[in-house]
C-alpha cells in the first residue's frame, strides 16, 4: 500500500501518461502531482479518487483537451495549473467556479 504524497513525472516525455494514470489513481495519499509537459491526453473519469489531492500540474500538457467529468469532486484540490493546456481553455465556466467556490485557484 503506497502512501506517497508528491509525485513529480514533469516532462517524462517517455512515459505512456495515458497508461500510467490509471496506476497513479490508485495513490490514494498523494497530495501533489505534476504531470506538466507530458503526453497525457486523457485523466481517466476514476481521477476523482484522489480525494488527498491538493496540487495539480498540467502545464504545457499540450494533448490533454478536458478535464474528467467529476473533476470537482476533488475537494481538496487548492492549485491547478493550466497554463498552454486544452483543457484550461475548454473547461466549462460550471467547472471553473465550483473549483473557486471550493478554494482553489486555477492558473491559466
Amino acid at each position: 500500500h503506497l502512501t506517497l504524497k508528491e509525485l513529480d513525472l514533469g516532462n517524462c516525455k517517455a512515459l505512456d501518461m495515458d497508461k500510467e494514470i490509471n496506476k497513479i489513481v490508485e495513490i490514494k495519499t498523494l497530495e501533489k502531482l505534476a504531470m506538466w509537459g507530458t503526453n497525457i491526453s486523457s485523466l481517466t473519469e476514476r481521477f476523482d479518487q484522489l480525494k488527498n489531492l491538493q496540487e495539480l500540474n498540467l502545464n504545457y500538457c499540450d494533448q490533454l483537451k478536458s478535464l474528467p467529468e467529476r473533476f470537482d469532486q476533488l475537494k481538496n484540490l487548492k492549485k491547478l495549473y493550466l497554463s498552454d493546456c486544452p483543457a484550461g481553455r475548454n473547461m466549462p465556466p460550471t467547472l471553473r467556479a465550483q473549483l473557486k467556490s471550493q478554494g482553489c485557484t486555477i492558473y491559466d
